[in-house]
């Protein structure tokens, strides 16, 4: 929502025949023809060109065929595939890493060293963004606090909150808070793997447990009355499922890390705790909202390592 990706069209095709999966350009690309974001066209103009896709497919080699695509919003224009060659995926040499020039993938060295570095670093550019790397007290400084740790669901789990805080040296903040339930049975000496995910209505749509402390959702259209009543999304994360399988549960509220506003502000979420710029000069990270979503979860796991040592 805060950034506008570069648009990517795909195709996996399917051969029936055979069964087997291949990556080819999509029929209208071999053709030739100009091809708008997905997000561009309306669902009937999308049902007409996938059928029209899967008549020609069916006409030049039998394959059923799925277009997978990532557009941004607002992009208004065309792409003609001559002026969009993709990357060749086993060939690394486009930086430094690479040794000035192109080389073929043949080891999984390779592969870890040199390709691996250059497609994240085309993600970075082009699409996520570069977030901050490890915190600096001296810039962003961290704090983990358990707020809370009861017995939960009739005695199946011990829940948690643990809050996340996050100081910049003024004094600007950005906090949020971690619903943990642990299986009754985790201990330090025997710990258990934890699921961890982001959730968008709130912490206390998770499951209708009413211990849940309830999330202050920001964005106006997550919080009508129905997506952010307690349980409202319970039956998407199973919690007693997951606990009775031996697994802890961690969620936290996407909107207290980075809100999903629609003009793609940054006054409210982590993003702003890193706007000004950085001691030597240089600007201050170019980063999108999915990019935070993620970074905020590697510092809750961070918080979790920390505090729960079950």
């Amino acid at each position: 929502p805060a950034m506008v990706p570069t648009t990517l069209v795909g195709l996996l095709a399917a051969d029936s025949t055979r069964g087997a999966f291949t990556f080819r350009p999509p029929t209208a690309l071999r053709a030739g023809r100009r091809v708008r974001p997905l997000m561009e066209a309306s669902a009937q103009q999308f049902r007409a060109r996938r059928v029209e896709e899967e008549a020609e497919d069916d006409a030049n080699d039998g394959a059923t065929t799925a277009v997978l695509g990532l557009a941004g919003l607002g992009v208004a224009e065309a792409y003609d595939p001559p002026l969009l060659p993709l990357p060749e995926l086993l060939r690394y040499g486009s930086s430094e890493a690479g040794g000035g020039r192109e080389r073929e993938v043949t080891t999984a060295e390779e592969w870890r060293s040199f390709r691996r570095p250059e497609l994240l670093d085309i993600f970075r550019d082009e699409m996520y963004g570069r977030a901050p790397g490890p915190l600096n007290s001296e810039t962003v400084a961290v704090q983990h606090a358990v707020l809370s740790s009861e017995e939960a669901l009739n005695g199946l789990a011990v829940r948690k909150e643990i809050a996340v805080r996050l100081t910049r040296h003024d004094g600007a903040e950005r906090t949020w808070t971690v619903l943990l339930y642990v299986p009754s049975s985790a201990t330090a000496a025997r710990p258990v793997p934890c699921i961890l995910g982001l959730n968008g209505s709130g912490n206390q749509t998770v499951h209708p447990d009413e211990g849940i402390t309830e999330s202050v959702v920001v964005e106006e259209a997550f919080r009508t009355p129905e997506r952010v009543a307690r349980g409202a999304a319970a039956h998407q994360w199973q919690v007693e499922t997951i606990l009775r399988r031996g697994f802890a549960l961690a969620t936290v509220y996407s909107g207290d890390v980075e809100p999903d506003v629609p003009d793609g502000s940054r006054r409210e979420g982590v993003r702003s705790l890193f706007d000004s710029p950085n001691e030597d000069g240089a600007p201050p990270p170019t980063w999108g909202a999915i990019a935070a979503w993620a970074w905020g979860l590697s510092r809750t796991l961070d918080a979790i390592a920390d505090v729960v040592p079950e």
